[in-house]
């Protein structure tokens, strides 16, 4: 989870605030990351970032377009740095080149799974109904078990 959401300060983070706040929610991710690393899981962090020449989005349409127009998650930003208590840690994995809502497209992440011979992936994340549905969908089509 990324300071843009996740922390005070974060453009997007006075919009979630209740809601994170009532659910406890950083809290609980960071003890589920925990408790994965230490029943042997394979962490893999996606932090999406925009601003370069390499961004594979079409920032006229949908959500997108209001991250576009807000400068959210711009890479090299504290915005779009790690909150501090989900930083990856030591054996944890992260996709590369994510600039869009679907973690499969344009990243690297396909190659890390089929390099650690995962074929079942839990997702989790900060917005069920943006990335996580759209990776979750994309992992079913291509063959994994999605938990």
């Amino acid at each position: 989870m990324q300071n843009e959401f996740a922390s005070p300060g974060g453009k997007l983070h006075e919009r979630v605030r209740e809601v994170m706040e009532a659910q406890r929610m950083m809290d609980g991710c960071a003890e589920l990351c925990r408790r994965a690393r230490l029943v042997g899981a394979q962490l893999i962090h996606a932090p999406i970032y925009f601003g370069g020449v390499e961004d594979n989005i079409n920032p006229l349409v949908g959500i997108l377009k209001g991250v576009h127009e807000e400068q959210l998650f711009v890479a090299g930003s504290w915005g779009a740095e790690f909150h501090p208590d989900m930083a990856p840690a030591k054996g944890d994995a992260t996709v590369q080149n994510k600039h869009g809502l679907d973690c499969f497209i344009g990243t690297d992440l396909e190659s890390l799974l089929a390099e650690r011979g995962i074929e079942t992936i839990i997702i989790g994340g900060f917005l069920t109904n943006c990335c996580v549905e759209s990776t979750m969908r994309h992992g079913y089509e291509q063959g994994y078990n999605v938990v």
